[in-house]
């Protein structure tokens, strides 16, 4: 009986040993599992994708295969680019000798993130990612696995871009060669550059547009006088100077003019002739129309107003002494020495046939030109109101 009950036991032992080693075969085959979810699952944030990304990156670059991961096929360099590589070269040079380095451009939570990659802290490349495949583990975990969508060079205008935004009279030298007006992509209009052009001739900003560069070029900016203007580049930008300068009051922009100008006393004169105040012949047109430019819409409307048969219709009043109070005159433009624009407010005081006082308010900007000669033809250099634009709601 008790051989039986040892042989019993043995086998008994033997099937808890062959019990416990096929679990402990499971559990290490669970853990491994568990530990591929995790690992995958810490493999599937963009940030550590893009770490695997550039480290294949820089290894393909100093094998000379990039085209492994970014096409660069087809780019023809910028014909004032020193360097002579071709492109996939060129860019290979550039990885191999930066520190290169990688930061999202897109926003956080974009279905399709856009990393930008960086040699030396500029701009490169953009990439674009997409969810390869979608899993999901232990009933637990959903995540994705990443894949590049597209490789794009500096945004599709290569690995080194620039706009050199300049006023039209100034000049570009890149690499030491001079730009023709073939490098201008656009020209940069605003509303007083619109309206004062038309009378006399103005600079305004244009745009150089430089593409398709894999090394850094030489740009120096030249204003007119040929002298060369500091400047620096920001995301691929340099601007420099500007078609107008600023000032709050007149004084700061005086020099800048041809000659001197009373604003004010031309506003008074425009509010007075609106109001049949103005003396001189036609209801004060013969006055005000020394400050304007036959052919201009200001004056047609003004001559209208003084051969119409509305004037006479204007409500009786009288001015009151003082007749403007609240003057100023602010926010100087400047587009040239014989153009610039600026604001004028003023309040002119009337009591009117009633007895009750009124108070008419110009609030307006005013666009000034410096004009050779007269409404008849004759040769008399003075500044004209060309154009008013009323300021609403301030």
């Amino acid at each position: 009986m008790g051989v039986k009950k040892d042989k019993k036991k043995s086998k008994f032992g033997k099937s808890l040993k062959k019990y416990i080693i096929v679990l402990s075969m499971f559990c290490i085959l669970f853990l491994i599992y568990v530990m591929n979810t995790l690992y995958q699952y810490e493999a599937s944030f963009t940030e550590n994708y893009m770490a695997d990304y550039v480290t294949k990156l820089t290894s393909l670059a100093n094998k000379g295969k990039i085209e492994k991961v970014c096409k660069v096929d087809g780019i023809t360099i910028n014909s004032l680019d020193n360097n002579k590589d071709n492109y996939k070269t060129a860019m290979e040079q550039t990885i191999k000798t930066s520190d290169v380095s990688y930061k999202l451009t897109s926003a956080k939570n974009a279905p399709e993130p856009v990393y930008g990659i960086y040699a030396n802290n500029e701009k490169i490349m953009d990439v674009t990612l997409a969810v390869d495949k979608q899993h999901k583990r232990l009933g637990l975990f959903s995540y994705p696995t990443w894949k590049v969508k597209s490789c794009t060079l500096g945004s599709g205008r290569g690995m080194y871009y620039y706009d050199v935004l300049v006023p039209s009279n100034y000049s570009v030298q890149v690499n030491g060669t001079k730009l023709d007006k073939s490098y201008i992509s656009e020209s940069i209009d605003d509303e007083g550059y619109n309206i004062l052009s038309k009378q006399v001739s103005l600079s305004q900003l244009v745009n150089y547009k430089l593409d398709n560069f894999v090394s850094q070029p030489n740009i120096v900016v030249l204003n007119e006088a040929g002298q060369q203007v500091e400047s620096s580049i920001k995301d691929h930008k340099i601007e420099v100077g500007s078609v107008h300068k600023t000032a709050e009051k007149y004084e700061d922009i005086r020099e800048l003019l041809a000659a001197d100008i009373d604003v004010l006393d031309i506003a008074e004169k425009w509010s007075l002739f609106l109001t049949d105040d103005l003396q001189g012949n036609r209801h004060g047109f013969n006055n005000i129309s020394k400050y304007l430019i036959n052919g201009t819409s200001l004056y047609d409307m003004a001559y209208s107003w003084a051969t119409s048969i509305d004037i006479t219709f204007t409500s009786q009043h009288t001015l009151k002494n003082p007749t403007f109070t609240n003057t100023k005159v602010s926010d100087f433009e400047v587009y040239g020495k014989d153009a610039f624009s600026c604001t004028v407010y003023l309040e002119k005081n009337m009591r009117i046939a009633n007895g009750k006082d009124k108070v008419d308010v110009m609030h307006d900007k005013l666009y000034f030109v410096y004009n050779d000669t007269t409404n008849d033809g004759k040769d008399n250099p003075t500044w004209k109101l060309v154009e008013m634009k009323s300021v609403a709601n301030k």
